[in-house]
């Protein structure tokens, strides 16, 4: 996959939109049909954490906190169309083309 910058630049941030993560992952596992939905994994946890409540240094509060982790993203089938869902011939059409081969959600 192309990063979009010169191979002598220097590392930029680069931000990838749920379509182009779900076409990486649908060309990864070689899917060339079906809608698919991008999900995260997530964990989550509680705890106290010291927060300032104004701009003064000495407006200290603790509070309970919540704190996300993303472990991982993937894609699975989905019965219709949403917001996280795509569809993989759009996305993916060259594997059936290519292959003459098209790989479908289990069922």
């Amino acid at each position: 996959m192309s990063t979009g910058r010169p191979a002598n630049a220097p590392p930029t941030v680069r931000i990838f939109g749920l379509q182009e993560i779900a076409t990486a992952l649908l060309k990864s596992e070689g899917i060339s049909e079906g809608l698919w939905r991008v999900g995260l994994h997530l964990n989550f946890a509680g705890a106290f954490h010291q927060w300032n409540e104004t701009s003064s240094p000495d407006s200290v509060a603790w509070l309970p906190t919540a704190y996300v982790g993303v472990t991982g993203i993937g894609i699975e089938p989905s019965a219709q169309p949403g917001p996280m869902v795509f569809d993989a011939a759009v996305l993916n059409p060259s594997v059936a083309k290519r292959t003459g081969k098209k790989k479908t959600p289990s069922a």
